[in-house]
């Protein structure tokens, strides 16, 4: 939803993680993909825009939406592999054979 993505960018920025050219150049080629269906139907980009996702929707605000949105993927990323990177399958076995009680429950219902 736009409230994580918003927070995803934020904290992105706060830890110096940027787009790669890649993601720049794919954002460049949603963007163009946008302005040659407006010119398609004689539109301008923003009027086009504006028909088909509502009143303040332009090319700028796209652009942001798609930076942001690629920028919180990397900061979700960049924590989901701090978190991850220290459990590993020997970690895992000794904490289930540590607490095997605690793992292996069946609920039976009738």
């Amino acid at each position: 939803n736009i409230i994580s993505v918003k927070y995803g960018a934020s904290k992105a920025k706060e830890n110096n993680i940027s787009l790669t050219d890649e993601q720049k150049k794919e954002i460049e080629s949603n963007i163009e993909s946008v302005e040659k269906a407006a010119h398609e139907k004689d539109y301008s980009t923003n009027r086009w825009l504006r028909a088909q996702y509502g009143k303040g929707v332009t090319e700028k605000v796209v652009r942001k939406v798609l930076e942001d949105n690629y920028l919180s993927t990397k900061y979700f990323e960049s924590v989901n592999e701090k978190i991850t990177a220290g459990v590993t399958d020997a970690n895992i076995n000794e904490e289930y054979n540590k607490n095997k009680d605690e793992f292996d429950l069946v609920d039976i219902r009738l």
